[in-house]
């Protein structure tokens, strides 16, 4: 069905129809460096991170995501609460609880980005040899991702045959 020219109305009805739908399916990731919708967590073994995967549950972005946290300013600031960093703090009476900036803690050169959905983080250590394995349900499409972690680099290095752009 062609425009008619004469109806300015309809034509910026269906100019916003399709630039809604573009906005539902743009191909926009989440942030790698700021945890979004976290649903799952795992811990990488042998070190002190931790694998935080984000599900996009309300599909706001094209995919979901695995995020590496670094644990130890966290384990450093338990221990010893007077040595907090620049990403932990504790309030200022005693017993207040410890609180940590989770953007400051994320290795966003490591982010990978998995399909919507993405779920809990089950963590294989594996034989004594490399690699350890995380496992990541997901929704869209109905599956199981799963990656090989390198513990030998620091951060450890997450390999799931992405590409350069981490998908």
């Amino acid at each position: 069905m062609a425009l008619d020219s004469s109806r300015p109305v309809a034509r910026a009805g269906l100019a916003g129809l399709l630039l809604a739908a573009a906005g539902c399916t743009a191909g926009d990731l989440p942030p790698a460096d700021a945890l979004r919708l976290p649903v799952g967590v795992g811990r990488v073994p042998g070190t002190d991170w931790l694998l935080v995967s984000g599900g996009n549950l309300d599909e706001a972005h094209s995919r979901g995501a695995l995020w590496l946290l670094d644990l130890a300013p966290v384990l450093a600031a338990l221990d010893d609460p007077a040595a907090t960093s620049g990403a932990c703090r504790t309030g200022d009476a005693p017993g207040d609880p410890l609180e940590c900036d989770a953007s400051a803690l994320v290795a966003a050169e490591r982010t990978v980005y998995v399909p919507t959905g993405a779920g809990n983080v089950a963590v294989d250590p594996g034989p004594s040899v490399q690699p350890a394995r995380a496992y990541v349900p997901v929704r869209d499409p109905a599956g199981l991702v799963w990656m090989e972690l390198d513990t030998r680099a620091d951060p450890p290095r997450i390999d799931c045959g992405q590409g350069p752009d981490a998908r």
